[in-house]
């Protein structure tokens, strides 16, 4: 189903199955998103030392985790238990051996940029992780900036991050993640393609990454070994998903797990496979491959504050308050309501199974 935008019932027929959900002891209603239901709040917890929280096997069983065996083609979805709602979906990758084709090449068009970056070691060691440089491309808005915008990379890195984005087994994958998300989100899927129409008609000289990918933003983790810390990306969307693909060549049995906290998982993650997961409300991460091996990742999410941006008339909080005061009185009403509307437009399986929900929305 990687083709096009449009979701046809022979590809929810082929690709959903109620039997291969995995019920999750969790309740959605109490993650940590934020009064505005638009980002998450920020880990109270000693982010120092909770950041640089590296996840091994043999402490994860130790601790108690479960391992989810997945063969990175057959698609799980991870439902909240109570109510059924899908919580994350364990998507995989298309039917078709040229995509692993276009994995592998995508996996050494990173490689080659890495070596022409001139990464520092500054850039090697971050927040998320260590020994693995990570650059952000696209529309992003948040952290004391005006409005949204453009994100500017360093002058060498630019076009290294342009020669991706026009890769096109990139885009392969791009598209894919894009049409995946439509098939097992389709109400968060219309709420953010509403929006972003808005935001684009307003300012067209915001420059998407893809023409075939509904996420506004996306992250390179150059590897060559990714190994994330447990963290939670508060920014983005916490109704929405944010598509993570593995990329290299690893025993994903032995290591490149995706740990989830809450969900005291850890999944197998095999190179080519795609999950969709809320990173603002779920703390995530890897664990490490084995020494020999390469792995890398491509990441693509919306922040919540671009959304927030459109709902408040084009204009942040301050300059609503300042302009109209009545209508910012009414957006702050409009907020306390906004994460169980967020939580609403989830699906269940038996949802995305109903022909109806996926037809087109002037049918």
């Amino acid at each position: 189903m990687e083709q096009g935008r449009q979701t046809r019932q022979i590809v929810v027929v082929d690709h959903v199955h109620k039997d291969d959900a995995h019920q999750a002891d969790i309740d959605m209603n109490n993650l940590p998103a934020a009064s505005c239901g638009y980002q998450a709040v920020r880990d109270a917890r000693n982010e120092k030392s909770r950041e640089r929280k590296t996840f091994t096997i043999p402490q994860l069983k130790a601790d108690g985790y479960r391992e989810l065996e997945w063969d990175g083609r057959t698609t799980i979805a991870v439902t909240e238990k109570s109510s059924g709602k899908i919580a994350l979906a364990l998507v995989g990758q298309p039917n078709d051996p040229t995509y692993a084709k276009s994995q592998l090449n995508v996996t050494n068009a990173m490689l080659k940029a890495s070596e022409s970056a001139n990464f520092t070691s500054e850039d090697l060691n971050h927040r998320r992780a260590s020994n693995s440089p990570a650059l952000n491309v696209g529309i992003s808005y948040g952290m004391g900036s005006v409005r949204p915008g453009n994100l500017v990379n360093e002058r060498q890195h630019t076009p290294i991050l342009q020669a991706l984005l026009d890769n096109k087994d990139l885009r392969r994958m791009a598209s894919f993640a894009d049409a995946t998300f439509k098939l097992w989100s389709p109400r968060v899927y219309k709420y953010i393609d509403d929006h972003l129409l808005k935001l684009y008609q307003h300012n067209p000289r915001l420059k998407k990454n893809f023409d075939n990918s509904i996420f506004p933003c996306a992250a390179f983790n150059f590897g060559p070994q990714v190994c994330c810390y447990g963290h939670r990306d508060m920014l983005n969307c916490p109704f929405a998903w944010c598509a993570i693909q593995a990329l290299g060549q690893f025993d994903h049995t032995k290591g490149g797990h995706l740990v989830v906290e809450e969900l005291k998982l850890y999944i197998q993650f095999p190179a080519g496979a795609l999950i969709h997961i809320p990173s603002a409300t779920l703390t995530h991460g890897n664990t490490p491959v084995q020494e020999h091996e390469i792995r890398l990742s491509f990441t693509q999410f919306c922040a919540g504050g671009l959304l927030r941006f459109v709902n408040n008339g084009f204009q942040g909080e301050k300059g609503l308050k300042r302009r109209n005061k009545r209508l910012y009185q009414q957006k702050m009403e409009e907020k306390k309501d906004r994460w169980e509307m967020g939580l609403a437009l989830l699906c269940t399986v038996d949802e995305i199974l109903d022909p109806a929900i996926h037809r087109p929305r002037d049918a």
